[in-house]
């Protein structure tokens, strides 16, 4: 294809075909990624967070394992169908699933854990390929020239998928949502409903279109025949890990990273804790419940007439009569109607005697509160507080009947920060990023990112609002993905082949999870010291910012020993190319 053109058109269009499939791949990534906590949250508890961050501490290290061995076996073109089309095949799978929310409650525990480790896994080894097959496509030069405009695609992708994630989810009768519900109930004969079936179909659609994408990028490689059933080597990154031990400067950038993940993931498990056990609104919607809120009306109402719950029975006594003496009882509408008129009569559902508070202990015909709700039920609400609390204890009551408006809104919550971390991304890269590394240099430049996460943690000490811990984390996401990760690769220039790319790999992989693993087992640590201490109540892991007040006390040093090495090695660098 390179004779076939003049040389500007050749790369323009390769890049474009690049940037192209990031977009596809970053996208379709974007649109599933806020729906990730706000399940496990609804169906198994923030609480157990710091597990999933471990549990994906260990499965990476599994995962690189059989990615290496995979790598190995197969040339490059099998290899990224193997993982293209079964990565796609398996999110058909969950789709289905969750079309199919029926069975007992650990089938849906093991459903969301699943869901859970596979969509913080999967793009991992997705861009692995995607950036392996194209240092196999660029030069040094070309890569220094067109880079940019490639990752450029994959930041318009978050911000697409982001995007398209509050669309659907602000509008479930939109024409994407709607087409969604049709797909649903056409193959499998139900739907998940709010969206999500849309955005599960679009994500698959993006992972195959960024798949396609490589395809036709793989007739751009100028040794296409030779690289096409080529095996890539593995990377050795365990034996690796010894250069960290030799070498005092590779050391320090190891801790750098170590200190980046540690602090950010004790930061990231604090703002989603008190995320979910803050209570969400929409101001542009009312709090009863509407049309589409009812995820299977004959579940809910099959459950209120067998009565085997206090609540159902509670809410059995409360119907009208005029209800129950209807042929048919599955009309939504006329259930709606009751459960509104029972949501804005002002009287506590909780006085039934149904609920407990949770780590109480539950019976049998008890329904567990969530932690949010214990809060707001203590403040003894009154107005529109109540009518919140109402609707929150039907949702809690029949997770499988109603959809949940704080699972909806956490997901807004996450599309909103990852879309707004993109445009940042964007900003940082084309113009902020530049100018700081130019007249501060790395070291100045990657110590606003620990300052940043200091000042979250005084906003969380603070107690401040959702909007602020928002921005935060936002500000937090972009400096982390643009600044520290540019500024930190500026630190391996100076050095050799073998600490550029065995020292580097090492650190990328299993320093980078050693930090998660560390943080997530403090957290545990904390909780554990927490329940020793019952006078101490921290349930959302407010404490934490005073460890993350100290690393970064020791974190900021370290910047500071490592630019002075970096800038030594730059000095003799300089030298010896003055001397040849």
């Amino acid at each position: 294809m390179k004779d076939k053109m003049p040389l500007w058109a050749f790369q323009v269009l390769r890049t474009l075909v690049a940037a192209l499939s990031f977009f596809f791949l970053m996208g379709s990534y974007y649109i599933l990624k806020p729906t990730r906590e706000p399940l496990l949250f609804q169906h198994i508890g923030s609480e157990y967070l710091q597990h999933f961050y471990i549990a994906s501490s260990f499965t990476t290290l599994i995962g690189i394992i059989l990615y290496n061995y995979l790598v190995s076996r197969y040339p490059r073109t099998p290899l990224l169908r193997i993982f293209f089309l079964g990565i796609s095949f398996i999110f058909v799978l969950f789709w289905a699933s969750f079309v199919w929310s029926g069975g007992p409650k650990y089938y849906l525990v093991v459903k969301v854990a699943s869901y859970f480790m596979f969509v913080s896994l999967y793009l991992l080894f997705l861009k692995a390929l995607f950036l392996s097959f194209n240092h196999d496509v660029h030069t040094v030069e070309e890569a220094k020239s067109f880079y940019p405009y490639i990752f450029l695609g994959a930041q318009l992708g978050i911000v697409f998928g982001s995007n398209l994630v509050r669309g659907v989810i602000r509008d479930p009768s939109s024409f994407l949502a709607q087409a969604g519900t049709y797909l649903s109930t056409t193959f499998l004969g139900k739907e998940i409903g709010k969206g999500f079936d849309s955005m599960f179909l679009l994500s698959i659609l993006g992972i195959i279109l960024a798949w396609l994408m490589l395809e036709v990028f793989k007739y751009f490689d100028p040794k296409l025949e030779e690289n096409r059933y080529a095996k890539p080597s593995n990377t050795g990154a365990i034996k690796d890990l010894g250069i960290f031990l030799k070498n005092r400067y590779v050391f320090f950038i190891g801790l750098l990273m170590v200190f980046a993940t540690f602090t950010s993931t004790l930061s990231d498990q604090q703002y989603k804790r008190i995320l979910d056990h803050s209570i969400l609104t929409d101001d542009n919607k009312a709090i009863i419940l509407e049309e589409g809120d009812l995820q299977d009306s004959d579940k809910l109402l099959g459950a209120i007439k067998k009565g085997e719950r206090l609540f159902d029975q509670y809410l059995q006594k409360r119907f009208s009569s005029s209800f129950w003496e209807k042929e048919n009882k599955s009309l939504e509408k006329e259930i709606l109607a009751e459960l509104n008129r029972l949501i804005q009569d002002k009287e506590e559902f909780w006085s039934s005697g149904g609920f407990v508070k949770k780590n109480e202990t539950t019976k049998e015909n008890q329904i567990e509160l969530s932690q949010r709700l214990s809060f707001l039920i203590e403040k003894n609400p009154t107005g529109e507080e109540l009518v919140l609390a109402n609707r929150l204890l039907l949702e809690e009551a029949y997770p499988q009947a109603i959809h949940s408006s704080q699972k909806l809104l956490q997901t807004r919550f996450f599309s909103n920060v990852y879309g707004n971390m993109a445009w940042c991304n964007i900003l940082m890269c084309l113009i902020i990023t530049p100018l700081l590394l130019r007249f501060f240099g790395p070291a100045m430049a990657i110590t606003l990112y620990p300052l940043v996460l200091f000042a979250g943690g005084i906003i969380f000490v603070l107690g401040l609002e959702m909007r602020v811990i928002e921005y935060f984390v936002v500000a937090a996401l972009s400096l982390n993905y643009t600044l520290y990760a540019v500024g930190l690769e500026i630190f391996y220039i100076p050095t050799g082949k073998e600490i550029k790319y065995k020292a580097k790999t090492a650190c990328d992989t299993f320093l980078f999870r050693i930090g998660d693993t560390a943080s997530s087992i403090f957290v545990l640590f904390y909780i554990f010291v927490l329940d020793l201490l019952p006078s101490i109540s921290d349930p959302s892991l407010i404490g934490i910012s005073y460890i993350v007040f100290a690393t970064v006390l020791f974190w900021i040093p370290v910047i500071f020993m490592t630019s002075k090495i970096y800038e030594k090695k730059v000095a003799e660098h300089e030298r010896d190319v003055v001397l040849t």
